[in-house]
């Protein structure tokens, strides 16, 4: 009897083991992603499966738009014929896969473990939340994906970058002005990191 549960404790463990392998097995990147969008279904699956994002009740998005967000636009007009729930969180998923890559890359978190917890800790954030209950949810992720690679740019060395770094936030700003703070925190973030690894 003993026996049998050794035998079945050690496969459990062999299975784990291979499948920690396997995970390990894939590119930082596509991990990253594959992260984002399992969690991020489990979190937000209900928003992309009810009838509040279903096209007949979704409002004409095109006659809220302003001359102050203008770059609103720029997210809008990739699905703006498909309104489908899970369409909009398809595109918010991989644009918050995006953020965590960059991020992950930012910190040089690579272990599986701790980028699994950075996926966690965003797709779940409380403001991400309230971005479904928007409707919009791809609107306000895709602001949010331009102040992080407005940041990851402006982690990197040239003016080209800064220059770079300066574009993509004010096409995040323009959309969604409180994305400034966050582009704000992570830049104090590397460089608080540089100084300390320093």
């Amino acid at each position: 009897m003993q026996t049998e549960e050794q035998n079945i404790l050690q496969s459990f463990r062999t299975a784990v083991r291979w499948g920690i392998e396997r995970i390990q097995a894939i590119p930082h990147a596509a991990r990253i992603m594959v992260f984002t969008l399992i969690s991020g279904f489990i979190t937000h699956g209900f928003f992309y499966a009810n009838t509040l994002l279903a096209h007949d009740c979704i409002k004409p998005y095109g006659a809220y738009f302003s001359v102050l967000r203008w770059s609103t636009l720029l997210f809008y007009f990739p699905r703006a014929f498909l309104l489908l729930p899970w369409v909009i969180g398809l595109i918010s998923m991989v644009e918050l896969g995006v953020v965590n890559i960059l991020i992950a890359r930012m910190f040089s978190i690579r272990k599986p473990g701790n980028q699994f917890l950075l996926v966690i800790t965003t797709v779940t954030f409380p403001s991400v939340i309230a971005f479904h209950n928007f409707g919009a949810v791809d609107l306000f992720t895709g602001s949010l994906m331009f102040a992080v690679i407005a940041a990851y740019f402006f982690s990197k060395k040239g003016i080209g970058n800064v220059l770079l770094s300066i574009a993509f936030l004010t096409i995040s700003v323009a959309s969604y002005q409180a994305f400034l703070c966050t582009a704000a925190a992570l830049m104090l973030m590397l460089l608080l990191t540089q100084v300390t690894i320093r």
